[in-house]
């Protein structure tokens, strides 16, 4: 019986030992390291353009290009009508201003129409000719009677002015031109002497 405890002692003291020696002294072999895994690859994100709003979005349009402006072509100024050069104190017109004037009547009509101060002159064309001028006929510019003259065996018509002869008197009617500017009505009186007399007024056909 005795025995019998004392090995039950033993045994109990071998397992205490045994135990003992698993919590302080056991070599534990450590089991190879489980591999971490590596972590995932960082993303690399691309920078995306910044946002703007849909208005700026929008695909730019063209700036509208105004078309050339046509200007309309300049209307051409009429060219006036030369007019004869500036003559002292004369007034030059035609005769259409006088129309229905019968001084001339019977005859070819008014070829020319002259005013001086103290008279009025008509030149009358020939009946045949109302080209050619035939007859003188005057008014005093007072009223008292006039002259009438015919050129029968002459032409009055010269270079500048008209020429009617009344026995030994001669009487130029001068025609406005360039060389003669400032016409006069002249009579030649039988001693050579003359008396003029400016044209304030000429009309011609």
């Amino acid at each position: 019986m005795k025995e019998t405890s004392l090995r039950s002692i033993s045994v109990f003291w071998a397992l205490t030992l045994i135990l003992s020696g698993c919590g302080g002294d056991e070599i534990v072999d450590n089991p190879a390291p489980t591999p971490t895994p590596p972590p995932p690859p960082t993303e690399i994100e691309t920078p995306k353009p910044p946002s703007l709003p849909p208005s700026d979005l929008e695909t730019p349009k063209p700036t509208p290009t105004s078309s050339p402006t046509t200007e309309p072509a300049p209307t051409p100024t009429p060219t006036p009508t030369p007019k004869p050069p500036d003559r002292e104190g004369i007034e030059i017109g035609s005769v259409s201003e006088i129309e229905g004037d019968i001084t001339c009547r019977q005859t070819g009509g008014i070829l020319a129409y002259a005013e001086t101060d103290r008279y009025s002159i008509y030149i009358c064309s020939d009946p045949n000719d109302s080209t050619q001028p035939r007859y003188y006929r005057s008014f005093n510019r007072d009223g008292t009677p006039g002259l009438t003259l015919e050129a029968t065996d002459y032409n009055p018509r010269q270079m500048r002015y008209f020429e009617f002869k009344n026995g030994d008197y001669t009487y130029l009617l001068q025609i406005p031109t360039g060389a003669t500017p400032n016409p006069t009505l002249t009579v030649i009186l039988p001693d050579g002497s003359t008396v003029e007399e400016p044209i304030r007024r000429y009309l011609a056909k």
